[in-house]
C-alpha cells in the first residue's frame, strides 16, 4: 500500500477493521456448537489482539468514544445552550472521506450504465471495453501459477529494460508508458485479501480503493468468473501470509484523473490489473511472537526485523507470481510499487530486494518497470527512498 501522510495509515487501519467488524456481526444468538464456540473465542482473541497494538489515537479513530451523557441538573444550568455537541469521532479527515463515499457511488453508476457525462457535458461511453474486460477477468490458482510454462512462449526483448522509481500514483505511472506508446501496461493492485475494492465504497483511501474509485476494477473484482474463490481462500487464513491466489483483469477502463476525487476523463485509457494481497507482516507478527492467552496479550507496536525465512520466502515466490501472471498474459511494460510497506509493515528495503531479484530473472521478457511510489510531498519517504536506493 501506498500510504504518504498519518491520515491515510489510519484510514488504511479502518479498511483492515471492517472485516473483524463484519464477522463479529455474524455472531448473533448463542453459539451453535462447540466448535461455533471456539470459533468466537478465537475472533474475540484476535480483535484484543488487533486493538492492543494500535495507538489510542488509532483507537479513537477505529472506535469513536461515547459522548458523555449530560445530567438532568447540568441540563437545567444549560438551557440557553442549544447547539448540538460537535462530536468528531477521531476522524479527521471526515469530509474528505465522505467525498470519496459519494465519488464512489458515481463510479458505481458509471459501472451500471457503462457511460458518464464530462464536465463540458460530453457523453463517454465505455459499456464494450467495461464488458470485455469483467468477461476476461479470471482466478489465478496457486497450482496455476507454478507452471514454469506460463512465461517460456512471451516475447523475448534484446537490451536491458528500462527500470524507474517514481513518487506518483499508480495509475500516473500506467499513464506515463502508455504516453511513451508502451503496449499493454499492466498494474498490480495492493489487494484486500477479503473485500472486493478494500474500503472503497465506505471512502476509504489507500492504493486498491484508488484504483477503484478510478476505473471500473471494482465490476470486474464483483462480477468476475470465479473470482469468489479469491476472497473464500483467502478469508479463511489467519496468519496474515495468505494466499497466492490471484485474480488477472485484462485491459480495465481507467476514466477518472488523480486527485482526491478525480474528474472524469475526456478520454479514458486502458490498464491490465493483477489483484494480489502481499503478505501482512503486522498480522503475522501479532499471530507468532506475541504472548498470548485468554486474559493477556503483549503489546508490540513494531514488528521486528527479524521475520523468518520462511515468510519473505513467501513473499518472493508471490512477487514470482505476479510477474509470471503479466509476462504469460503478454504485458512487458509494468507498473509496481512498495506492495505491503504501508499499514502491512513490510521492510521497504527487503522488498525492493526481492523485486530484484525475481525482475532480474526475467529481464529479458520486460521492456519497462516502474515502481509508482506515492509520498506526496515527503521526498523522505521509508518506502521511496528505500527503492530509490535499491534501483539507482
Amino acid at each position: 500500500m501506498e500510504m504518504a501522510t498519518e491520515t491515510q495509515r489510519l484510514e488504511a487501519l479502518a479498511r483492515e477493521w471492517e472485516w473483524p467488524q463484519a464477522l463479529s456481526r455474524s455472531f448473533k444468538g448463542p453459539p451453535k456448537s462447540e466448535a461455533d464456540l471456539e470459533k468466537r473465542k478465537e475472533h474475540k482473541l484476535e480483535v484484543k489482539q488487533f486493538l492492543a497494538n494500535l495507538t489510542a489515537e488509532q483507537r479513537n479513530m477505529l472506535i469513536p468514544p461515547k459522548t458523555k451523557t449530560t445530567k438532568a441538573s447540568e441540563k437545567k444550568k444549560n438551557t440557553g445552550n442549544t447547539a448540538k455537541p460537535n462530536n468528531k469521532g477521531g476522524a479527521p479527515s471526515k469530509k474528505r472521506r465522505d467525498q470519496r463515499r459519494e465519488a464512489a457511488q458515481e463510479t458505481l453508476e458509471v459501472l451500471n450504465t457503462g457511460q458518464y457525462h464530462t464536465e463540458d457535458g460530453r457523453l463517454v461511453s465505455i459499456e464494450q471495453e467495461l464488458q470485455a474486460s469483467v468477461e476476461g477477468t479470471r482466478l489465478c490458482r496457486p497450482a496455476d501459477l507454478l507452471e514454469e510454462s506460463l512465461i517460456r512462449k512471451a516475447t523475448t526483448f534484446q537490451g536491458q529494460s528500462c527500470l524507474e522509481v517514481h513518487n506518483e500514483t499508480t495509475f500516473a505511472g500506467a499513464r506515463a508508458l502508455l504516453q511513451r506508446n508502451a503496449a499493454r501496461v499492466c498494474v498490480l493492485n495492493f489487494a484486500s485479501a477479503k473485500s472486493p475494492g478494500g474500503g472503497f465504497l465506505n471512502g476509504a483511501k489507500a492504493q486498491e480503493e484508488d484504483l477503484a474509485l478510478r476505473s471500473g476494477l471494482y465490476a470486474c473484482l464483483s462480477r468476475g468468473n470465479g473470482v469468489a474463490d479469491y476472497y473464500t481462500e483467502n478469508q479463511t487464513t489467519r496468519d496474515g501470509i495468505y494466499t497466492h491466489h490471484m485474480i488477472y483483469s485484462p485491459d480495465v477502463p481507467v476514466f477518472r484523473e488523480d486527485g482526491e476525487v478525480g474528474r472524469f476523463l475526456e478520454v479514458p485509457c486502458q490498464v491490465s490489473i493483477i489483484t494480489s494481497p502481499a503478505p501482512n507482516a503486522t498480522v503475522f507478527q501479532q499471530k507468532n511472537t506475541r504472548v498470548r492467552s485468554k486474559k493477556h496479550v503483549t503489546k508490540q507496536t513494531n514488528p521486528p526485523d527479524d521475520m523468518p525465512a520462511e515468510y519473505w520466502q513467501i513473499f518472493q515466490e508471490r512477487i514470482r507470481h505476479v510477474l509470471h501472471v503479466a509476462i504469460a498474459n503478454g504485458h512487458s511494460n509494468l507498473v509496481l510499487g512498495a506492495w505491503g510497506c504501508g499499514v502491512f509493515g513490510n521492510d521497504p528495503a527487503k522488498v525492493a530486494q526481492l523485486f530484484a531479484t525475481e525482475l532480474q530473472a526475467v529481464a529479458g521478457h520486460l521492456e519497462a518497470v516502474r515502481f509508482s511510489i506515492w509520498a506526496g510531498d515527503r521526498v523522505d519517504d521509508p518506502n521511496l527512498v528505500a527503492f530509490q536506493r535499491q534501483f539507482a
